[in-house]
């Protein structure tokens, strides 16, 4: 999204060099984006037409980075005061060693080598100090890099010839010297070594005088005479520039030690020309582009875009910038100031790296909504944080990992932006882009391995259009699916408002919802993929929710994509999707207006909850609805279609003007509105350091079935059940730590009662003790001291619901069972176990209720793979849900003793279990013992129990 190339001033791969490395590493474009003055860039001042070492900036010279190469005694690289040749300092470089080293400064750039560059010159004074045998003093510029240079640490780069023969990591070195040449095999890779001497005159180079010690003597060099000493097979495409000035001493058996002023090259026709010369290097790249198409590495297709990053400050990015004639190119002092018009050019602009040098402030990025641009990048941690206060406002900007790429190099850790679009086309990418249709990664993906949507599709959300909802909504949805790329132990984490987390969880390959509170008007949902280190290796676009006051509960609506006459025009100028919406709940009917270009086609999405459409009109004209969703997707004109199956309403509305309404009839929507009763009987129970379980008593409604409840914790709605449950189980909570939970009810017209009273309940700090009312054994002790007797069981230590131990029961034959007599009878007892089924190949008993002499009145068994509730005393069997194998459930039996009028209730996994919860025949004699496991014969399995409970009152 991001990429520089040798045409800026800053940069160092030409197009062959950059377009393999980016083609080699799996990328299907890349957006060329070069500084807004290309050579003439200036960077503190100094461009890579003028480059001086002067007087220093600070501790050391603007530009100049000090550096060492091989093995040395002694070195030197100081800024001195005196011998001086012009201003008030020098550098003094000195380098002492007996097998070879240097000792040297650098700096990243030099001029570029195209004819209209004009002249080279290079002009420096030198002050020899010493200058042992087989050492020597010395200037040098290469092509493709200097691999003594260790920044980037794949340098060289390389460069492509002028034969064009792309030759990665090649490297041409042109040094001018005092002494001996430095020897070629000092450096790796074994670079093209050009060395002239300065005291011969060699290679373009005159000094004023002849070579003496502790004297000032000045050299002039014409690089460009010295570029024609070069062998065929070493001249650049022209487009190609200097790369690692060096200024430097050598030593091999002794010292070289000189002071270095005045340092200075230049093209100054190239200078003079600026803006001028940038444009003619804009245009003459672009004519280079189409020979840099092809096929990447993975056999797909690739395309370079020439593109612009605009401003010498505040930078921006202009995504279509293949002008053709210089007088097409404009120069923005401040990049910010071309966002309008890129804008208005009918192409989206993007605010570049904020917060960082060369871009805007953080706050202003926060307080301008990113400048009012279309897209930011948002790659560096306070990047994403002015990306989360600027959503948190309402205004969806579309992030991107934009990688500001200067060297051509891609790796594992390098930024990626995969957009989904139907083809890989300047137009299609940049709508894609727009609408948001993209995911933020590390090139380690393939295929399409992150798509977040509402409904689990093929196709991610466009994240451009908000979702509207109704306002009677407490929690919205959306879903993530994940198919691979990520590494073992990484985390999937989810955000909303102000960078909040959500929740956090492994990540898995699959599927997961994430449900998200909606405060205030608009609420948005965003997802990351974090290494264990915490670092981001993907993200996904926000998500919109905006409410809508009284649509129907359920009810939502959305712009699934605006199709513009022209396959332009996808700037928040011009493509807006939905501006107004509104409910008339008296004539059932859906008010929209759409603000695209004129004579788009718009595509919008409704979820009815329901109710049925019975008319659409486009501009007050009535559209007519289509047979099925293939001649919905085929239509090019206004069209509807109703999916009944899926309550789903698809429009497709032609817009003549650049605002367009849209008008929804439903059959007539209930007036209801009262709400259902308040929920009674709320309990939450702890039953872990992470997990609390709520309770309630079903609420009723008049005018129907309660739809659903919602729970609240600390008065946040944290999930949803069906109008069926009178359930909850929070989970991920914080140990040894107080919540409190109301529940309310509503129903399918969106009333809702009042919550609940409000109930607490406070998460272990370790693991559970067993609850001890009555009876507890979590095995903890590692025997079975707690129980009257037991026969066939074992303590197991591998597969425990909590704690240490737990207790198995493994038998091709025989019995396995444990049972403990209580201290008293109950004709009303709750009794709980944990269990785990490792292998059935019949029927399993797993918790009794007995008298006190050991008679069955009821039990609980797998039979074999459903859960079975047996009266003992009827000899009557009913059959519950089916039963997970290799992993812990929960049973909770409740028996009522009370003849013919007994009841028995039955609760999985904290959820109650209708179908087992009857009234029944149990007898009249009360309960005075409870079994785990089985005492019969003849059953073949393997099974564990943990954590046994009994009690006077529910336990979970």
């Amino acid at each position: 999204m991001h990429v520089h190339s040798v045409i800026s001033a800053d940069a160092f791969p030409d197009l062959g060099i950059l377009t393999q490395a980016a083609k080699n590493a799996g990328y299907n474009a890349i957006f060329l984006t070069d500084h807004n003055l290309g050579s003439n860039f200036p960077i503190s001042g100094l461009t890579a037409n003028y480059m001086l070492l002067d007087e220093p900036t600070g501790t050391f010279f603007r530009r100049w980075t000090p550096a060492t190469y091989g093995s040395l005694s002694s070195s030197t690289d100081a800024v001195v005061t005196s011998p001086v040749f012009s201003g008030t300092h020098s550098l003094l470089l000195s380098s002492t060693s007996s097998s070879g080293g240097q000792t040297f400064v650098w700096t990243k750039r030099g001029p570029n080598f195209r004819s209209e560059t004009g002249p080279i010159n290079l002009q420096f004074s030198i002050y020899p100090v010493q200058l042992d045998a087989a050492s020597s003093l010395f200037v040098s510029a290469t092509i493709g890099g200097d691999p003594t240079v260790k920044d980037p640490s794949s340098n060289p780069l390389g460069y492509t010839t002028s034969s064009g023969v792309i030759s990665p990591h090649k490297s041409t070195i042109l040094t001018w010297y005092y002494g001996s040449a430095p020897p070629s095999t000092w450096a790796p890779s074994g670079p093209a070594y050009y060395p002239y001497s300065l005291s011969s005159g060699a290679g373009g180079s005159s000094c004023n005088k002849a070579f003496a010690l502790n004297t000032w003597i000045t050299c002039t060099i014409d690089i460009r005479a010295a570029l024609g000493t070069l062998a065929s097979g070493d001249v650049s495409l022209d487009h190609d520039g200097l790369s690692d000035l060096k200024i430097g001493t050598a030593a091999i058996s002794g010292t070289a030690k000189a002071n270095f002023d005045a340092y200075t090259i230049q093209a100054p026709s190239a200078k003079a020309a600026g803006a001028s010369l940038a444009a003619d290097e804009f245009v003459y790249r672009n004519t280079l582009l189409p020979a840099y198409q092809g096929t990447n590495s993975l056999g797909g297709p690739f395309s370079v875009f020439p593109s612009l990053e605009m401003g010498i400050n505040e930078h921006a990015q202009r995504f279509n910038f293949g002008i053709t004639q210089p007088s097409e190119f404009v120069s923005y002092s401040n990049g910010i100031d071309g966002i309008l018009p890129t804008q208005q050019s009918g192409y989206p602009a993007q605010l570049n790296h904020p917060g960082v040098p060369g871009g805007v402030t953080d706050s202003e990025a926060i307080n301008t909504n990113a400048n009012d641009a279309d897209l930011m990048e948002v790659r560096m941690p306070n990047m994403i944080n002015d990306w989360d206060s600027i959503l948190s406002k309402g205004v969806q900007v579309i992030g991107t990992w934009g990688s500001d790429n200067h060297i051509a190099s891609w790796s594992a850790g390098s930024e990626a932006t995969y957009i989904y679009a139907p083809s890989d086309d300047f137009n299609s990418l940049t709508r894609s882009m727009y609408e948001g249709r993209l995911f933020l990664g590390f090139p380690q993906f393939a295929g399409k391995p992150l798509i977040f949507n509402l409904d689990g599709g093929a196709n991610p959300y466009p994240a451009r259009y908000p979702v509207f909802v109704s306002a009677s909504a407490l929690q919205a949805t959306a879903e993530l699916q994940i198919n691979g790329g990520f590494s073992t132990g990484s985390n999937l984490v989810w955000i909303t408002k102000n960078g909040t987390i959500v929740a956090t969880g492994a990540a898995t390959a699959g599927s997961e919802t994430r449900s998200v509170s909606l405060s205030g008007t608009t609420t948005y949902l965003r997802a990351e993929i974090r290494r264990s280190d915490g670092t981001r290796i993907a993200m996904t676009q926000p998500v919109f929710f905006t409410k809508v006051n009284g649509l129907p509960a359920g009810m939502s609506f959305h712009v699934d994509g605006v199709t513009t006459p022209d396959a332009a025009g996808y700037t928040i100028l011009s493509t807006k999707g939905i501006t107004a919406s509104s409910w008339d709940s008296t004539n059932s009917r859906l008010s929209l207006t759409l603000t695209d270009p004129a004579g788009s086609l718009a595509e919008l999405e409704a979820a009815t909850a329901g109710h049925a459409p019975s008319s659409v009109s486009v501009d007050g004209i009535l559209v007519a609805a289509v047979a099925s969703r293939a001649d919905f997707d085929a239509a090019s004109s206004s069209s509807w279609y109703y999916d009944s199956g899926a309550s789903e309403l698809h429009v497709k509305a032609g817009q003549q003007t650049s605002s367009t309404s849209v008008t929804v009839s439903f059959e007539a929507i209930s007036t209801d509105t009262t709400p259902p009763t308040v929920p009674a009987g709320v309990a939450a129970t702890a039953v872990s350091s992470s997990q609390i379980n709520v309770a309630w008593s079903a609420s009723t409604d008049p005018d129907g079935p309660v739809a659903g409840y919602t729970i609240y914790r600390n008065g946040t709605a944290v999930g949803t059940v069906g109008g069926a449950a009178t359930s909850f189980s929070d989970t991920a909570l914080a140990a040894s730590t107080t919540y409190s939970y109301a529940v309310d009810g509503f129903d399918a017209a969106g009333n809702r009662s009042a919550q609940s009273i409000s109930v607490s309940a406070t998460t272990y700090s370790g693991t559970p003790p067993p609850p001890g009312g009555v009876f507890g054994d979590g095995f903890e002790s590692g025997s079975f001291g707690a129980w009257s007797s037991e026969t066939g069981l074992a303590i197991e230590t591998s597969i425990v619901q909590s704690g240490t131990y737990a207790a198995e029961g493994n038998t091709s034959n025989g019995s396995t069972y444990a049972r403990k007599t209580l201290i008293s009878t109950y004709s009303s007892l709750y009794e709980r176990t944990y269990f785990y089924v490792k292998s059935a190949s019949t029927a399993v008993n797993l918790l009794y209720a007995r008298t006190a002499t050991g008679s069955s009145i009821a039990h609980l068994s797998v039979s074999p793979s459903n859960l079975v509730l047996r009266n003992d005393v009827t000899g009557i069997s009913v059959t519950g849900p089916a039963i997970t194998a290799n992993t812990w459930h929960s049973i909770e039996l409740q028996l009522n003793i009370n003849g013919t009028s007994s009841t028995t209730q039955v609760w999985m996994d904290g959820n109650p279990v209708s179908v087992l919860s009857t009234t029944t025949n149990l007898g009249m004699t009360p309960i005075g013992m409870i079994q785990i496991g089985d005492n019969l014969t003849g059953h073949i399995y393997d099974l564990c129990f943990d954590d046994v409970a009994a009690d006077t009152s529910f336990i979970s």
